[in-house]
């Protein structure tokens, strides 16, 4: 991306990160509620974003600066992750932390050179039908491996509930989102890495006394200029039927998944060709937000359901 572009002035239907595109193939709906109305369900505080946020940062601490878990606890406890939810999580994150660098300490100081680590790139392309959209996310590193003679990024997974296995790396889609991204930005990328830790084990005792290859893996791909080009072109398609069907203009059906979701009013109303802003601005909005909705004379007629 240019220099002198400015994300945040780009408009929202062009920007697409990684949870921004999962949270359209979930319900292309649900996510245009999400982002053009902002109207914003997803909690930020689960304690599962937390502990994935807390060992990403253990990490960038250790691969970018080689400080310690031990050395970097007392910064993470008491000043970035202060509340006693937080630092319980910490603990937790520590002591795997622990573990993570006695597998692989040696391994990163030696083989590997961290080039970027937790950096936002900012990348455009143009989709099949022509559109320039921009890529945005945050890469968890850009890795050089100094004995294969390889480079490319790695995506730190600490929320899968199973361990990866070599073969799925390929159809990660966040990591070949990472990819498009870093090739964009001129990096020679030929491989791609899982590098995980199974966060499905939450005591600290028994961290302490699980087997490595039950906590740990590492699963490197190697990466073909065809390869990328077409997850390159997978991703441009997949943005194109976004916004092919943000308009609403071909019929679509409710889903089993839909009887709980808060927008299904305002998606029955899409449906019928009504025009939804007035629920969404005075039902939605306020419900969502927790605030009193101004005083308004709703048209007779408008059934809100």
């Amino acid at each position: 991306m240019d220099s002198d572009v400015v994300l945040a002035e780009i408009p929202e239907h062009l920007r697409y990160s990684p949870s921004k595109l999962k949270a359209y193939h979930f319900c292309e709906q649900r996510a245009h509620y999400h982002y053009m109305h902002g109207l914003r369900l997803e909690s930020t505080s689960s304690e599962a974003l937390m502990r994935g946020k807390i060992s990403h940062r253990f990490l960038e601490l250790w691969h970018k600066d080689h400080v310690h878990p031990n050395e970097s606890f007392t910064q993470l406890y008491t000043k970035e992750f202060p509340s006693f939810e937080q630092q319980m999580l910490v603990i937790w994150a520590n002591t795997m932390m622990i573990r993570y660098i006695g597998r692989y300490g040696k391994e990163d100081l030696k083989r590997y050179i961290f080039h970027k680590i937790e950096e936002r790139f900012q990348v455009t392309i143009v989709t099949p039908k022509g559109r320039e959209v921009y890529l945005d996310g945050i890469l968890d590193a850009l890795v050089e491996d100094l004995l294969e003679h390889t480079i490319g990024p790695w995506d730190h997974k600490t929320s899968a509930v199973n361990m990866w296995t070599a073969d799925a790396v390929v159809f990660d889609a966040q990591l070949g989102q990472y990819v498009c991204m870093a090739v964009g930005q001129g990096y020679p990328i030929n491989t791609a890495t899982i590098n995980q830790i199974y966060t499905g084990i939450k005591k600290v005792d028994n961290l302490a006394n699980t087997p490595l290859d039950k906590l740990f893996s590492r699963h490197t791909i190697p990466l073909t200029p065809t390869q990328i080009e077409m997850w390159t072109y997978m991703l441009g398609s997949k943005i194109d039927k976004i916004l092919d069907n943000l308009s609403l203009e071909k019929d679509k059906n409710l889903g089993a998944h839909c009887n709980y979701c808060p927008f299904k009013g305002a998606c029955r109303m899409e449906m019928r060709k009504e025009d939804p802003s007035i629920y969404i601005e005075k039902v939605l909005t306020p419900a969502i937000k927790n605030t009193d909705p101004d005083d308004i004379e709703i048209e007779e007629g408008v059934v809100f359901e």
